[in-house]
């Protein structure tokens, strides 16, 4: 039995020491927050920085004997850092299939840009609200098959698709399916592909039931299934499904459904239906998730000394809302939200909460030209960097009505 557990933390120290003896010029930095490490290097052409997340990596790592903890990092690092080139055949035996949300794909090519790299041309097509992306997947990793790299060996993108597509077949049984509590099905597999299975599916990936499904995937590993509309059923399936991720990388917190058989939405009822509070606060949850990844890349980006506010959700008398913080004359970008608490730095300190004050009426009390909206930024966002005049601050405190 180890004396000292082996943490995430000491992991990442792992990795920083392994990325220096594979380029002394790469730099580590952890990032628990977000549970990635960022390799930066002051060599130009080392390709970074590189960002990746420690989840499916760190629990492979931690299950290791000791000696051979180091020897894995170095191989997982080498791919990330220093990829070895792949031949034809390689590359076309590696190709798979990953869903994407819009999302995903705008915030990855806006951190793409953000970097000075040019937009991946990668593969994808649609089903639905959802993209199903072409990927090269190794030993020891996955990135995007780009169009450019297929075409030099004569694979075209239809081509790259039929590849993909024919290697997820292949890895599809009639036992997909594990019931794992009343109405509710687990896909068996959990191989970073069983999101993938479904919404690729042509002629395999049926579910092991009639009804319309409703799907729940939040991680590419994790997926969860359910023909019931019971309010009770659907909690115990999102309970169960971020209970079964909570060491992988999120993808998405969103309910599924399949419509006409290859278009995929998000599950939303009838707002008179019972069901559609699980729908709202899966919402909710997914906007929150994506507010905190917009938040990391303003304060990573941003040249401006500002303050960036967090996108909180609460429940009050009216269900679920959301808002912000808002410190008087503190340069700010906001989150898009219901209401924004308005705070007020010279009061005394519990004192500090003036109150809350609706979001229409808060934008509409500053005014154009003192709270702009950042273009190109979805989810919305706005800015209010300079200092608010005293008839603006006494609007505020006139509107604002109790947080609680």
């Amino acid at each position: 039995m180890a004396l000292f557990k082996y943490t995430e933390k000491k992991f990442a120290t792992d990795v920083g020491r392994v990325a220096e003896s594979i380029d002394p010029s790469l730099e580590y930095t952890y990032l628990p927050e977000t549970r990635e490490v960022k390799l930066t290097s002051a060599d130009d052409d080392s390709g970074g920085p590189f960002t990746f997340f420690l989840g499916n990596i760190f629990l492979k790592v931690s299950e290791l004997p000791r000696k051979e903890r180091l020897p894995t990092i170095e191989a997982f690092l080498r791919e990330v850092v220093k990829p070895k080139e792949l031949t034809p055949d390689e590359l076309m035996e590696s190709l798979a299939l990953r869903v994407r949300t819009d999302f995903e794909i705008d915030f990855r090519n806006g951190h793409v840009e953000l970097m000075g790299h040019e937009t991946p041309t990668s593969i994808s097509m649609r089903r639905g609200e959802l993209l199903v992306e072409v990927v090269s997947d190794s030993d020891e990793s996955v990135s995007i098959a780009q169009s450019d790299n297929l075409a030099e060996i004569g694979v075209s993108e239809d081509e790259a698709v039929r590849m993909a597509t024919a290697k997820i077949r292949r890895s599809t049984g009639d036992d997909q399916w594990e019931k794992i509590h009343d109405s509710i099905w687990i896909s068996r597999y959990q191989d970073d592909y069983d999101f993938a299975r479904l919404v690729a599916a042509e002629d395999f990936g049926e579910f092991p039931f009639k009804g319309n499904p409703i799907v729940f995937a939040p991680s590419h590993s994790i997926c969860l299934a359910t023909d019931s509309t019971d309010t009770d059923v659907l909690l115990k399936m999102t309970e169960i499904g971020n209970e079964s991720a909570a060491s992988h990388r999120p993808f998405c917190q969103l309910l599924w459904t399949l419509e006409d058989g290859s278009d995929w939405k998000e599950w939303r009822p009838d707002e008179a239906s019972e069901s559609w509070s699980v729908a709202q606060l899966q919402a909710m949850r997914e906007t929150v998730s994506k507010y905190e990844e917009m938040k990391d890349y303003l304060e990573r980006s941003l040249v401006e000394d500002v303050f960036v506010a967090t996108f909180q959700a609460m429940q009050d008398d009216d269900g679920l809302t959301c808002y912000s913080v808002y410190t008087l004359d503190l340069p700010s970008y906001l989150p898009r939200t219901d209401f924004v608490a308005i705070v007020d730095p010279g009061l005394p300190k519990d004192e500090t909460v003036i109150g809350r004050v609706d979001w229409d009426e808060f934008e509409k009390s500053l005014g154009i030209g003192t709270i702009e909206q950042v273009e190109d930024l979805n989810p919305q966002w706005y800015r209010i960097l300079q200092k608010l005049d005293s008839g603006q601050k006494e609007r505020l405190r006139k509107m604002a009505r109790p947080f609680n």
